[in-house]
């Protein structure tokens, strides 16, 4: 995945926009964070911010950790942000607490520790030199803190803290995951709502919006017949890739359709 993302993809987005190499970002959420934070410690190089919301850093036994250790950013800067909803922490939300699964539930949590481990991992960077900002986003859930942004036709708004104040990151596409869960949780798409044709996804991933909405949302995973690894949206591009491509390339000029299709 990780030369595919920096190869294939960087090279097809840089035919099609301008790309400031100096200047990237990545942003993962929960696996996506994992993703993001392992690229980070094997390549400090391929971004220069780098964006990880709940991150799942206890996966797999904490395995995340050796990279930590053996972590050299070397003569790059790079920036990281850190979050996680409140809820993720050691506490069950108010609707699950009268639930049947209580003791399950937060056995489940001490295990995964979703708050305390981001909170540990922006320590361990700040205190090797890397400009780090965590934050626990009140009231909010594993599914319902990704959408912290504001919406509108024109674009979609990523807020985010740092040392140097609030900053804002305008984006035209979001990549949503919906895990193992075989249903699309409304607080995913809080915000876009009022945005949304109610349609289910396409063949490409992207959901139906209003004609008047200018930025691509893609929810990997909802419309598959199946879910898992094998299913991922990344790993069906070897079968799919002209048409995803050309899905993605129209975010970029209108006219990429033919484009993508030489």
């Amino acid at each position: 995945m990780a030369r595919f993302l920096l190869e294939d993809v960087t090279a097809f987005l840089a035919g099609r926009a301008p790309l400031d190499p100096a200047d990237r970002a990545l942003f993962g959420h929960s696996f996506g964070g994992l993703f993001a934070l392992w690229l980070l410690f094997t390549r400090p190089d391929a971004f220069r911010h780098w964006i990880a919301a709940s991150p799942a850093i206890t996966w797999e036994e904490s395995f995340l950790l050796d990279h930590l250790a053996r972590f050299d950013p070397g003569a790059h800067a790079p920036r990281v942000h850190l979050s996680a909803g409140e809820w993720e922490g050691d506490r069950l939300t108010p609707f699950q607490e009268p639930g049947p699964e209580v003791a399950e539930r937060l056995a489940e949590k001490a295990r995964i520790r979703t708050v305390a481990a981001a909170i540990e991992m922006a320590d361990a960077l700040a205190a090797r030199g890397i400009e780090t900002a965590c934050e626990a986003y009140r009231d909010e859930t594993h599914m319902s803190v990704l959408p912290r942004r504001g919406e509108t036709p024109q674009g979609l708004c990523i807020e985010l803290d740092s040392p140097d104040g609030p900053r804002s990151l305008m984006v035209d596409m979001i990549l949503l995951a919906t895990g193992y869960d075989r249903t699309l949780d409304a607080g995913v798409l809080r915000g876009l709502a009022r945005f949304a044709t109610g349609a289910p996804p396409d063949r490409d991933y992207r959901l139906p919006m209003q004609s008047d909405f200018a930025p691509a949302i893609f929810v990997q995973g909802y419309s598959e017949p199946t879910h898992g690894l094998s299913d991922t949206l990344l790993s069906v591009l070897a079968l799919r890739a002209e048409e995803l491509s050309r899905s993605l390339a129209m975010l970029a000029r209108p006219d990429a359709a033919s484009v993508a299709a030489e």
